[in-house]
């Protein structure tokens, strides 16, 4: 069966949240995410990641985010909700 292009409009305004570290390319990162809580936890690993430990529970809350990237890789985090 073909699809029409037209059958997928109605789909197309999905939000994503996208979890931005630092503020000046080249090391700006980014990654897109479809809920808060995703794009949160995908700032979590990153630090622990980049750490090579655990800084950050799994638990932790965007504020606690905040503070450990400022306390561990001197940069900004925010999520920014597009839709």
């Amino acid at each position: 069966m073909e699809l029409n292009h037209n059958q997928f409009i109605d789909f197309a305004s999905l939000s994503i949240f996208v979890s931005i570290i630092g503020t000046a390319a080249p090391h700006r990162r980014a990654a897109a995410s479809f809920s808060h809580q995703q794009a949160l936890d995908e700032l979590i690993e990153y630090l622990n990641m980049m750490m090579d430990e655990v800084v950050l529970p799994e638990d932790a809350n965007e504020e606690q985010v905040r503070q450990a990237y400022a306390d561990n890789l001197y940069q900004p985090v925010e999520i920014i909700k597009c839709e």
